[in-house]
């Protein structure tokens, strides 16, 4: 019985060459230089073959050529990419759990209570809430003007203390000096060793009145400027704090008017913070994956994700050959 042919394919080790054409690839069959046929003997020369050559694994050659023994050895290309692949694997889930603190922190910032309270605040600054003043300034009004009229009070005391002292000094003068004019005149009679005359008694009422009614007028007059100078007093105090408050509602006005015209700013950054923030999560959430893209996107060069390309190399041997020949005739 005849061997089969197709045995003659068969490389000695059990297995089969299969050539590619290309010397480097070949490198690593079991393929003899001296074998004309690569390897196959004449199974190649009489059935030709096809043989399917991988583009990756041409890319595993070593980019900068040859080595020292004029072989076209492996890069190391494809067991470093598993290995980075392998760290990318190992640290995803801390990138993960970075990823889950990051886009709780956002959330809680998007929930801070402010933003609600400047929310309400820039609505009720938005419909003149405020242009009518505030308790608040009610009260520090009403406490400058309880000031003010608690020292003009007390302004008001000390000068009618001294002009009840000024008053009682001109009465006090006059009856002293009505009474020494008396005196003097008792004292002249006495060394006279006359008695005093009804004309003299006469004189010194008349005297006396007259002293008197000079003392009533200068208390009345003293009185008069000091009822006019309280009253100025008063008048200017009153002045005074109605022209503070007035000024202080205005300022207070147009700080709210300014106030109101700004809270749409206000009310767009109250409701717009939160909304940038809750946006950030999904950045956050992508932020790993889009890393690992571009990385794996690195490792192969830019290429897209695609199925094995391999090229389809025909040798056609010499059966081919005849059969070809025959059918053209």
């Amino acid at each position: 019985m005849s061997a089969d042919p197709t045995s003659l394919c068969e490389n000695g080790t059990g297995g089969y060459n299969v050539p590619t054409g290309n010397t480097a690839l070949d490198s690593f069959s079991q393929t003899s230089s001296n074998d004309p046929t690569g390897g196959l003997g004449p199974c190649a020369t009489l059935l030709g073959s096809t043989n399917q050559v991988y583009q990756s694994d041409r890319d595993y050659n070593d980019p900068l050529g040859m080595n020292a023994q004029g072989q076209m050895a492996p890069s190391g290309g494809p067991e470093m990419r598993s290995a980075i692949y392998g760290d990318i694997s190992g640290a995803q889930p801390q990138m993960q759990a970075n990823t889950n603190e990051q886009e709780a922190a956002l959330q809680k910032a998007a929930a801070q209570p402010g933003y609600a309270n400047a929310d309400t605040l820039a609505n009720k600054e938005i419909t003149g809430g405020f242009l009518n003043g505030s308790p608040q300034l009610n009260n520090l009004l009403s406490t400058t003007r309880a000031s003010g009229e608690s020292m003009l009070a007390r302004q008001m005391a000390n000068d009618q203390n001294l002009a009840n002292v000024q008053r009682t000094g001109i009465l006090t003068g006059a009856n002293r000096q009505i009474g020494d004019q008396n005196a003097q005149i008792g004292e002249q009679y006495a060394l006279s060793g006359m008695p005093m005359s009804t004309a003299a008694q006469e004189a010194q009422g008349n005297n006396a009145a007259l002293q008197n009614d000079n003392a009533n007028q200068a208390v009345a007059a003293l009185d008069a400027q000091n009822n006019a100078s309280l009253a100025n007093l008063q008048g200017q105090t009153n002045e005074s704090l109605n022209n503070t408050e007035a000024q202080t509602r205005y300022q207070d006005y147009s700080g709210e008017r300014a106030n109101q015209n700004n809270a749409v700013n206000t009310l767009n950054e109250a409701t717009g913070a939160p909304v940038n923030y809750l946006s950030q999560t999904n950045a956050a959430q992508l932020s790993p994956l889009s890393s690992i893209a571009q990385i794996v996107q690195g490792l192969s060069g830019g290429a897209t994700t695609s199925y094995r390309p391999q090229d389809i190399v025909n040798d056609p041997g010499a059966i081919q050959s005849i059969g070809k020949t025959v059918s053209s005739l």
